[in-house]
């Protein structure tokens, strides 16, 4: 994905070697012709940021006089430092940086709201400070040797470096089978970190320096006062949408039967500027369908389309899926790739508004329950409810038969233990359950989870719609009542959205606001199960869609022979079975199941993506370059 790239020496190095390794980096990130890569040569090291060009600003620039250096890759919706424009959204974001000599480099993060990764060079201490924005969704992986430091924005691109060797690091490969993403600041490669939320990550006489957290989560709540702070909500949101546009004029954005899409889409409509809409996927969804009530309501039927997800893109796309995006995520992303072919518009001229994590971060709660506002929940209580959330009850003994002995000894021994270790802090932080629990979970399976399967940033400027520091602030001073199960969101929505909410929500079949869920969604819930068992019985020949899901996983790996294929040719290759990690019998067990009518596509979507990233990652096999990820 678009981000810096960076390379620091430790020891004496010619300026030749040190930047071929540096355009090694660069091109083992280089994924499109669309992509460009912006530079600045140093005593001794090199910063460049890599991706498509942004709105014609620089991403780098050097005070001339200090010799000071700014790198910023993202968006930047604010400015807390002195006040150089009226709207610094809409100006170059390095130009704003304080680099002149004798400026503290190090108290600029905070100063920014935005999604941004950051680099800053104090040429007079020889001095980097790297930084990440207070949510994270901008990728920023880092590792130092005895000879160089580096950074970059997927971890494909240390593969460039001289000095650095491809070892798996086992606690990152536990974390991955075990819940399917990788929390905290490990990866699946040894040495190899994450920088998450809010940390600015200092570089002093060329040695990495522990992660400092320059912000954290104040819980104030304010009056209870539900009518005031819903068009309060609705106020700040049309706020972001205009701090997100800034001077662009073409968007596009994802809409489905969701609250987020169809909320984002009330809003852009009221603005002047050209917004394309797309669906994806399984036209018979309940997603497709309640879209296209939005779009017809909304007035904007001639600017929706639909994009297709090719039902044989595993086979066609899942390697390269694995490639692009570092292994660490399932191959059945290669769905969002499909589809995204499928768009028309030109990266460098659309932008893209994403509401994926909206609801999520700043409208609702994403975990929290009203049980959970309290001070009293039992240890015990707190570990089992995160444990089911992170998936503990599908890993069973048939699952971790998968494996090897001692690696499913390993990966089932250490599913509490790293939960614990992430989530004990918190508890020390933070009074209540409700507040430990959201923070573990959105800053450990919400930043990672959307960075693997948030494709879309490959692809365009991906914008988290609605998302801010302003409305982070504004949620942390809720009434705690209102922040669960989306309580102050859907009055929002009633309130000031009223043609929006009376139109179902495709979870529940009933408009938002209302309790409960529709009979029509009750009986369709029973009839995909009975489905599920005409499946089995017919060993797999007969499969019927799910029209709650865009996305068919099972159906199609069973449709087409060449998905079945694919994964088969992965999983029972001689080569995955002198690696060592799966027990190839079982393997074969779950792959027969999976052909006649079991749903098991994600673990095997796991395995073969884990596979993969071994012989890319550890192997060093070349990268899979067909098909080419371009647009019709």
């Amino acid at each position: 994905m678009p981000g810096l790239v960076g390379i620091i020496s430790r020891k004496p190095i010619s300026p030749e070697k040190l930047k071929s390794q540096f355009d090694r980096m660069v091109r083992l990130v280089m994924h499109f012709e669309t992509y460009e890569c912006e530079r600045q040569e140093g005593r001794d090291f090199i910063i460049g940021r890599v991706g498509l060009p942004y709105r014609g600003y620089r991403a780098l620039r050097r005070d001339t006089q200090s010799g000071n250096i700014g790198a910023f890759d993202g968006f930047l919706y604010g400015w807390r430092g002195p006040a150089r424009t009226a709207k610094p959204w809409e100006t170059e974001p390095v130009s704003l940086f304080p680099l002149e000599a004798g400026s503290d480099l190090e108290k600029i993060p905070p100063l920014i709201n935005g999604s941004f990764t950051l680099c800053l060079y104090d040429a007079v201490r020889d001095r980097f400070t790297l930084a990440v924005d207070r949510l994270g969704y901008r990728r920023l992986f880092y590792y130092q040797d005895d000879d160089i430091i580096a950074f970059a924005p997927e971890i494909k691109a240390f593969m460039g470096l001289d000095s650095f060797r491809r070892e798996l690091d086992m606690e990152g490969v536990t974390d991955y089978f075990n819940y399917y993403f990788i929390p905290g600041r490990r990866t699946l490669y040894r040495n190899v970190n994450f920088l998450t939320p809010a940390r600015i990550l200092n570089i002093t006489n060329r040695t990495l320096q522990p992660p400092i957290r320059y912000w954290h989560y104040v819980f104030n709540e304010g009056p209870d006062e539900p009518d005031r702070l819903a068009g309060e909500m609705y106020e700040i949101a049309g706020d972001i949408l205009k701090r997100q546009i800034g001077q662009a004029n073409k968007f596009v954005m994802a809409l489905s039967g969701g609250m987020d899409s169809r909320f984002l889409a009330h809003l852009a409509t009221q603005t002047p500027h050209e917004i394309i809409y797309y669906s994806h996927g399984y036209q018979g969804s309940d997603d497709f369908r309640v879209a296209s009530l939005v779009a017809q309501r909304l007035g904007i039927g001639n600017k929706f389309f639909h994009a297709d997800i090719d039902p044989r893109c595993y086979a066609q796309l899942g390697a390269r899926t694995a490639w692009i995006n570092d292994g660490m995520t399932v191959l059945s992303e290669a769905t969002k790739v499909s589809a995204l072919l499928h768009y028309r518009e030109n990266p460098l001229e659309y932008e893209f508004m994403s509401s994926l994590t909206s609801g999520n971060v700043n409208f609702a709660s994403a975990y929290g329950k009203e049980a959970d506002i309290s001070t009293t929940v039992p240890e015990a209580r707190k570990i089992h409810q995160l444990r089911l959330i992170l998936g503990r009850q599908y890993r069973d003994a048939a699952f971790y038969s998968l494996f090897k002995p001692e690696f499913a000894r390993l990966f089932e021994s250490n599913f509490d233990r790293h939960i614990e270790e992430d989530f004990r802090p918190l508890e020390k932080q933070y009074p209540y359950y409700l507040q430990q629990k959201d923070i573990f979970l959105g800053e450990g399976r919400g930043v990672r989870l959307s960075h693997q399967y948030n494709l879309v940033r490959y692809f365009y400027h991906d914008h988290q719609a609605l998302v801010d520091d302003e409305i982070i602030d504004f949620f942390n001073r809720l009434p705690m009542k209102w922040q669960v199960e989306r309580r102050l969101y859907k009055k929002m929505f009633c309130d000031f959205a009223p043609e929006m909410a009376a139109i179902e929500y495709a979870k529940t079949g009933l408009p938002i606001g209302v309790a409960g869920i529709s009979p029509r969604v009750t009986r369709q819930k029973k009839l995909d199960r009975c489905h599920y068992y005409l499946g089995r019985i017919s060993l797999g020949r007969i499969n019927f869609y799910t029209p709650s899901n865009f996305m068919q996983h099972d159906q199609w790996y069973r449709q087409y022979p060449e998905n079945m294929q694919f994964y088969n040719d992965i999983l029972l290759d001689s080569r995955t079975e002198r690696r060592g990690f799966y027990n190839i019998p079982k393997v074969k067990v779950i792959l027969t199941k999976q052909a006649h009518g079991s749903s098991n596509y994600m673990i095997l979507s796991s395995l073969a993506t884990f596979e993969l990233f071994c012989r890319y990652f550890i192997d060093g096999d070349p990268p899979p370059i067909y098909p080419p990820l371009t647009r019709e």
